[in-house]
């Protein structure tokens, strides 16, 4: 995550703007140059929510405070406290939404265990200027202006 999209961010339950606690950093080379990127670190915002950045993913679920109780519970000193708290104050949201997103999460889970990066799998069998013309084609844009935006 490029701490730039900071100020884009809000938290998933109230749309309050985040703070940003780093834990790692790491240097990435790209065509523009060199630029850090946070690996680790946790989204918060001053009614209790607070969010893992992992891999360099911000994880803005409600039910992150479960899903990632683990590394969560190394980095907040009162975690399992800050939970209480946050079942109290917002009726139980992050549970919820926790029961509600199970069979969703369970099944993308299924999915990518059938997915071998090391045997060269793809996710799509086109390369990018095929899924750009896929795209409009299922989107109805194919022959229209957007193509040329699209750089097709």
């Amino acid at each position: 995550m490029q701490e730039e999209i900071l100020s884009f961010l809000r938290c998933s339950v109230t749309g309050l703007p985040l703070r940003l606690q780093v834990i790692e950093e790491v240097e990435r080379t790209y065509q523009q140059g060199r630029i850090t990127e946070i690996k680790t670190g946790i989204l918060s915002v001053g009614n209790g929510w607070f969010y893992p950045v992992i891999d360099g993913i911000p994880r803005m679920l409600p039910e992150a405070v479960y899903d990632y109780a683990g590394f969560l519970r190394t980095h907040i000193p009162d975690f399992d406290q800050q939970v209480e708290t946050l079942e109290e104050r917002y009726n139980q949201i992050a549970s919820g939404n926790r029961q509600k997103n199970s069979r969703t999460k369970a099944s993308f889970a299924m999915e990518w265990k059938f997915f071998h990066p090391e045997k060269k799998d793809k996710l799509w069998h086109f390369d990018q200027a095929s899924l750009g013309s896929l795209f409009l084609l299922e989107t109805g844009f194919a022959g229209s202006r957007y193509r040329r935006k699209a750089g097709i």
